[in-house]
């Protein structure tokens, strides 16, 4: 694949907005089923555990490979905890949420780190958009801007759109108060200013529908942890649609995005 010398672009630059998926993109784990991997702990034995999450995991596939909706798919992985004896508790949450620093993508961040170095602060925004529980995103935010100011300490701009997940005393779900339950579309449009100079991140169906709708002008498939027949069996279009499944090439397909913006 071809790629763009890490220089700094010296013309005027354009602002760039970097969105980019939370679960099993920007971190190496998916965080509700990490909650309810947390909540079968505590009542079941490893073997039993490992069974469930098969089956779990399984069910979350289907919502990231298009076959099901969000919205279909939160509910029936509570619903098979509580069936377990393991309800899901807000405990389980604010657990997840403290592992979250850990599991940032390294691949990702360092191809972020690339980004920024190559345009100044001012000249780019990130944003997480995920399907995810909200208190994991937050905690994802955080992090990112500490991993990524540590260097040189600029200020990039960097907010976070996830799930507010309410649940009873009883572990049945109450409420999903989400802008993306089902599609990652809205909540991307009302904040992308000009498709031309937005990229998105991701690893799943709601990912690369933001790209096929025309929100964002560019598309990078990140397969570091799960790579998708959904996006790596679509051939690249350099530079807007590139695969990449590896740190070194993640990290040139942003800059090559990133050149392609400015030029």
């Amino acid at each position: 694949m071809k790629s763009f010398p890490m220089k700094k672009i010296s013309m005027k630059l354009k602002k760039v907005h970097i969105i980019v998926d939370m679960d099993n993109t920007l971190l190496s784990m998916e965080c509700l089923n990490a909650v309810i991997e947390t909540a079968l702990s505590a009542q079941l034995h490893p073997d039993a555990i490992a069974k469930a999450m098969e089956k779990i995991h399984a069910e979350m596939d289907k919502g990231m490979d298009g076959r099901s909706k969000l919205s279909e798919t939160i509910p029936a992985r509570l619903s098979m905890a509580k069936q377990l004896g393991a309800p899901v508790a807000l405990k389980h949450f604010e657990i997840v949420s403290k592992i979250v620093p850990n599991t940032l993508t390294q691949g990702i961040v360092t191809a972020l780190r690339d980004a920024c170095a190559v345009q100044p602060e001012h000249a780019i925004s990130l944003s997480i958009v995920s399907g995810g529980p909200q208190i994991c995103v937050d905690a994802a935010v955080k992090e990112l801007k500490l991993q990524l100011h540590a260097d040189n300490g600029t200020q990039i701009a960097v907010s976070g759109i996830g799930s507010k997940i309410l649940l009873t005393e009883d572990g049945d779900l109450d409420q999903i108060h989400s802008r993306i339950q089902d599609s990652k579309i809205n909540a991307v449009k009302e904040i992308v200013n000009n498709p031309a100079r937005a990229v998105m991140l991701g690893d799943g169906s709601m990912d690369i529908e933001v790209y096929d709708a025309g929100i964002v002008n560019y598309f990078i498939a990140v397969g570091l942890w799960v790579r998708r027949p959904l996006l790596f069996d679509r051939a690249d279009n350099l530079p807007y649609y590139i695969k990449a499944d590896q740190k070194e090439i993640l990290s040139s397909s942003l800059h090559t995005v990133l050149h392609a913006i400015q030029s």
